[in-house]
This record gives C-alpha cells, structure tokens and sequence, in this order.
C-alpha cells in the first residue's frame, strides 16, 4: 500500500475563533470534552474537496488516532509517575496536557467516521494505515498493555475510549504492538 500522503487542498477557515459553551453542571468527562471543543461549530461533513481526497481519512487516522493516541499513552504513564513521586503539580499539569490531546483524537474519530461513512474500502484503508503508525511507534517496545506500574508505557484505554475508541479497536492496537518489529 502506497502510504505516500499529498497535502490536503481547501479546508476550513474562521474569521473569529469559534465560540465555547458551557457544560451542564455536574455533567461527565464527555460532556465537557463536547463543550470544550464545541463539536456543534464543525461543518455537518466535510467539505467536498476533502471528500474527493481518498487520502485526508488516512491523515486523520495515522496523525490524529495514531500519534495523538500514542500521546494520550505518554501522559497518562506520566500522570502516574508524577502521582507516585508525590509531586500534584506535575500531575495536574500533565493531566491537563492529557485532556487536550484527548480532545485532538476525539476530533479524529469523528471525522474519520465522517470521511469513511457509507464506503468500508475508505474506513478499512484508513484504518489500516492507523495500524501501520501504531506498529511502528512502539516507543521501542516500551508501550504495551498492562497495569501503568508494570509497563513502562501501559496502553491508557480509558483516555482512548473517551476519544471515541471502541473496545475492538482498544485490542487491535494491543495486538499492533505485540506484532511489532521490535518483540
């Protein structure tokens, strides 16, 4: 498969930056994600250029629930290195960074449900390059599945079923990494 990615023409201009909601008091960890990203202001689906682009649902897979997923593994390990050293700034800093990153591959799941909807070729190509980043990104073997004070990277399944991961995907990409070149 050619994974020899050309940049994506077009995209979505603001003039002012998009406006914030607040979320409903005492709503979950979801809700406010929801709101602090303010999904409501994204187009309903991508604009057609985009569409036509057989690549831009490969970009967002690899970059977004790839690298950013592998982002959410780093920090979350780092949450709770911090918490065992006893050092709350670090944690909360961290944590923080942690949110951030996950609202970056909630946007990626969801628009790669947006580019892929209604063709399951588009979806398994993308996906497929999404496994080829996270077999690739291992962190040299150090990220795997299992307890954050076992592993050095464990696999942060909870920040990645927030971020629009399901329970199949969450074991593939375990799978990814034992298939690595590294083991």
């Amino acid at each position: 498969m050619d994974f020899n990615i050309p940049p994506i023409s077009g995209g979505v201009e603001r003039s002012a930056p998009a406006p914030r909601s607040e979320p409903a008091q005492g709503a979950g960890f979801s809700a406010q994600l929801d709101a602090a990203v303010n999904v409501s202001t994204l187009p309903a689906s991508p604009p057609p250029s985009v569409l036509e682009d057989m690549h831009a649902a490969a970009r967002v897979a690899g970059v977004n629930r790839g690298l950013e997923g592998l982002a959410c593994d780093v920090f979350n390990q780092l949450i709770h290195i911090a918490r065992k050293m006893g050092d709350p700034v670090i944690e909360r800093s961290v944590d923080y960074v942690l949110a951030d990153e996950i609202t970056h591959v909630r946007m990626g799941s969801r628009w790669l449900n947006e580019l892929t909807r209604g063709d399951a070729e588009r979806r398994r190509r993308a996906i497929e390059f999404q496994e080829t980043i996270d077999e690739r990104f291992t962190l040299g073997g150090s990220r795997q599945d299992g307890h954050h004070d076992v592993v050095p990277i464990s696999i942060a399944k909870e920040a990645r079923k927030l971020a629009g991961f399901t329970d199949e995907e969450i074991e593939r990409l375990i799978k990814s990494t034992q298939r690595s070149q590294v083991y």
